[in-house]
């Protein structure tokens, strides 16, 4: 896996839960009752084969994210709702969301196929 930050000032992920940061150049307003908008994180990520991540609500974020998950090349992308009564206002370096890998595992090719009986 390869990991690049496109801002010094992004902290870089480590391990297999990671906190992601809205690393937007310019104050984003989020508007109430559901409004919605796509943070950019300046994490730019090349998953290995089978490693998927999910990207997740953190419990310190004042906005929710729309649950995703990134198993191609690229710049983390977070589409987040804001869901009070109230527009919010987000900045660069704000907590966002948590991404977690997740290693898939291979299903064997004879795996799921029903058993036969056998006469005795």
């Amino acid at each position: 896996m390869v990991i690049h930050r496109l801002s010094e000032s992004i902290p870089l992920p480590e391990g297999d839960v990671w906190t992601l940061v809205s690393n937007e150049s310019e104050k984003l307003f989020i508007h109430n009752d559901g409004g919605e908008a796509n943070i950019r994180t300046g994490i730019e990520v090349d998953l290995d084969d089978g490693v998927i991540g999910l990207v997740v609500s953190c419990p310190d974020s004042y906005v929710t994210v729309v649950p995703s998950i990134v198993h191609k090349s690229g710049e983390i992308v977070v589409r987040v709702r804001n869901e009070q009564s109230t527009g919010k206002y987000l900045e660069s370096g704000t907590k966002i969301a948590s991404m977690v890998l997740l290693t898939l595992s291979k299903v064997e090719k004879d795996r799921g196929k029903r058993a036969t009986k056998t006469k005795a």
